[in-house]
């Protein structure tokens, strides 16, 4: 017998076109349901810079668009039955802009290991700490320990092992 992980990459990514609850929340509903009928756990790895830019809207424009709540109600629901959710960061959702076309992404900022030590690793403690909290609620012993980079646009630095290090990240699947 062998062991399977199954990720799927939990995003709508690009400029925010597009629904959050077609595109994340509902399959990934009809996934879990699936993988449990036949015994199988799956792996989220949750955009978690795109969910805090979801979350921001809601807290400035006092609006679900991005259907935040769902989102955060569907990761607890994963933890409690036995699935896993680790993190994943498109760091171009930081210093991002809400335009009335959707989301403007800071290009600059895409490539997670080019940013200096100090932003690299401030992006993944916020980014593993947003998980944590939001995850422990459910099941006090989960631990963020699982990373990957956007779009393969991580390469191995220096920098960026320092701060999966410094994160307590054990696995890097970028």
């Amino acid at each position: 017998m062998f062991k399977v992980i199954i990720t799927i990459d939990y995003e709508i990514h690009g400029n925010g076109d597009g629904c959050p609850m077609k595109l994340m929340v509902e399959p990934t509903y009809r996934m879990m349901k699936l993988f449990d009928k036949y015994g199988a756990k799956l792996t989220i790895m949750a955009d978690v810079a795109e969910i805090l830019k979801f979350k921001e809207y809601q807290e400035r424009f006092g609006a679900d668009k991005y259907h935040y709540n769902a989102i955060i109600e569907q990761l607890r629901y994963a933890i409690l039955h036995g699935h896993d959710v680790q993190l994943h960061i498109h760091s171009g959702y930081f210093n991002s802009e809400f335009t009335d076309f959707g989301i403007k992404q800071n290009w600059d900022e895409y490539d997670l290991a080019n940013q200096p030590y100090d932003i690299i690793n401030e992006r993944i403690s916020l980014c593993k700490s947003f998980l944590e909290e939001n995850l422990k609620v459910v099941k006090p012993d989960y631990k963020c320990i699982a990373f990957r980079a956007a779009n393969w646009s991580m390469i191995a630095t220096e920098n960026i092992s320092k701060a999966l290090i410094n994160n307590g990240i054990l696995i890097d699947t970028s």
